[in-house]
């Protein structure tokens, strides 16, 4: 772990302990102190399996789905606001429509999360990206029935971004900018 999220954990586990021995002090009762020792206890075991969940996305099993590139023209500078699936500090950070942006901006391909609070409060860094960095980038089916695109750089977790509607348009784009493009489309787990 980086030692920006054991601070973050230990000051949010020290808080939380504070919190609960204060509250049993009031009122008299340990049932405070033992939720926030129990509460201290998931969060980290839960931050632990995040974080080892994350690193556990590979390959993903395709749908038999094939999509069709999309004929439109684009400006050099086109943006795509949904939601996102990125590693962060903890472990994979999920943020829902519309607090990510995917930006292509030739020959670079960028995908962040806003506002840029709380980008710094899960730790997540704008993932940028050239085509020679990206080994592909293939179209989305998620549990919850939602279409999205999925980014997998070279050496690193994939990245995820979500759409309201098609998600042929960015795949479209990412083809004409250059990127390596695969048009059969896979299902998140």
């Amino acid at each position: 772990m980086k030692p920006a999220a054991i601070a973050l954990m230990v000051i949010t586990a020290v808080a939380l302990l504070g919190v609960g021995a204060w509250l049993s002090a009031t009122s008299g009762s340990p049932v405070f102190v033992l939720f926030a020792v129990v509460a201290t206890g998931v969060n980290v075991v839960y931050m632990v399996l995040a974080r080892k969940r994350s690193r556990d996305v590979t390959e993903l099993p395709r749908t038999g789905r094939v999509l069709a590139p999309f004929s439109a023209s684009y400006t050099p500078d086109t943006r795509w606001v949904g939601g996102a699936s990125m590693i962060g500090s903890f472990g994979r950070v999920n943020a829902s429509a519309p607090l990510a942006v995917l930006q292509l901006t030739r020959p670079r391909l960028t995908l962040r999360i806003r506002p840029r609070f709380l980008a710094l409060l899960f730790g997540t860094k704008p993932v940028v990206l050239t085509p020679r960095e990206v080994t592909e980038i293939y179209p989305m089916k998620a549990s919850f029935g939602g279409s999205g695109v999925g980014v997998q750089p070279r050496g690193a977790p994939v990245a995820f971004f979500w759409v309201v509607g098609r998600c042929e348009p960015i795949l479209s784009a990412c083809a004409d900018a250059g990127f390596n493009v695969t048009w059969a489309e896979r299902r998140r787990r």
